[in-house]
């Protein structure tokens, strides 16, 4: 379906827009800053704390290294000659991302916990807390290699990224359309290529960490989020129910999984079936058992479209990596759930993670993994 879009100027009723760039202490972020500031914009960065947790497993940005990542976005707005806050927002982030995921991991959900920190955090309570502080802004801009746009009938609209290696439209689907009307996103037309030449033309690689900006739980380690409920072990069983060894938390296994099931001796690799909370099992199978024929979705958050219904043709991102997958999208009553069934079956529908909607660049709308319909009728 097409969509008419046009640009944001950085000029407003004959005045400079103002912009909140939201750093991180990455090259990204940076680049945004000075991308506004080279078109003429007026620009103040700003920079969240989202915790200093010393027990958070190494690398991750609430860890320790956090005051790392201030200092380095403290250095490239000094380097910009941009004014730069930091707020502390880790009491939000505590709230909405780390309670928020441990709560799913106990339920048997697989979380995004990095978009949930855009939705309620990074672009919620942040944005709110510097309004608060006395800011004063008219857009705010961040270093995501996405697009924004304005429908032709005032509806703010989401794209993936030009680069398609480095695309991040998937972590911002949540966004309602409150958000989305502040969003801009300079990098979304460049490639990552692209964006490291303009930082050392700049000058700015030498102000800002070397590596990526640093992940919500670098490896993996997510048993950190639910160290405060106790795991009880249990059967790990094959999909005829078939008692094949022992886990010690179903909390702690994802859909998809192959390492760390401490299975040997058996014909074939077992992988993640299905997290059974509530026998507190986790059912394996063959490779082949992973994949699913559809999908339930709920907590819907349209974008492009407003008030869908009926069934549309479009296609699926289960993942963040996933090559979205042709589909037919049947939306229910209301608009909040959604059922998908894909043209071929695809591997590891997690529940818990998000289910974005394209068509073609465009995010039509996005929400939580409920279930899968599995082709081989697990």
């Amino acid at each position: 379906m097409p969509f008419a879009v046009s640009g944001v100027s950085i000029a407003s009723k004959g005045r400079l827009m103002k912009y909140l760039v939201l750093m991180s202490g990455g090259v990204d972020s940076a680049v945004a800053a000075f991308m506004l500031l080279r078109d003429g914009a007026d620009v103040a960065g700003i920079h969240m704390l989202p915790g200093n947790d010393a027990s958070a497993p190494p690398g991750s940005c609430w860890g320790e290294g956090a005051s790392e990542s201030a200092e380095h976005a403290a250095a490239a707005a000094e380097g910009l000659g941009i004014p730069l806050t930091v707020l502390d927002v880790s009491s939000s982030f505590r709230e909405h991302v780390l309670e928020a995921a441990g709560r799913m991991y106990s339920a048997g959900l697989t979380p995004n916990p990095c978009a949930l920190c855009n939705r309620h955090v990074k672009l919620g309570s942040l944005i709110e807390t510097a309004r608060a502080s006395g800011q004063v802004f008219d857009r705010v801009a961040t270093g995501h290699y996405a697009r924004t746009a304005l429908s032709s009938a005032g509806r703010s609209l989401l794209f993936a990224g030009a680069d398609r290696g480095k695309d991040q439209s998937y972590f911002l689907s949540l966004l309602p359309q409150a958000r989305l009307n502040l969003l801009d996103l300079p990098l979304g037309s460049l490639s990552k290529r692209e964006v490291r030449k303009i930082a050392e033309d700049a000058g700015l690689s030498r102000l800002v960490m070397k590596r990526e900006s640093q992940d919500f739980a670098a490896g993996g380690a997510f048993a950190a989020l639910v160290r405060d409920r106790t795991p009880a072990p249990g059967p790990i069983v094959d999909f005829e129910g078939r008692v094949l060894g022992e886990h010690r938390g179903a909390m702690l296994f994802t859909v998809g999984q192959r390492s760390g099931l401490g299975l040997g001796g058996l014909r074939e690799p077992m992988y993640v079936l299905e997290i059974d909370m509530p026998g507190n099992r986790v059912v394996v199978g063959p490779a082949e058992r992973l994949m699913c024929g559809g999908l339930r979705a709920g907590g819907m958050n349209w974008i492009a479209l407003e008030n869908p219904s009926g069934s549309f043709r479009a296609a699926v991102r289960i993942r963040s990596r996933h090559t979205p997958a042709s589909c037919t999208v049947s939306v229910s009553e209301g608009g909040d759930e959604i059922e998908v069934s894909f043209d071929v079956p695809q591997p590891a529908v997690t529940p818990g993670q998000i289910a974005a909607i394209y068509d073609g660049d465009a995010v039509l709308g996005a929400g939580t993994i409920t279930g899968g319909v599995s082709s081989k009728g697990r």
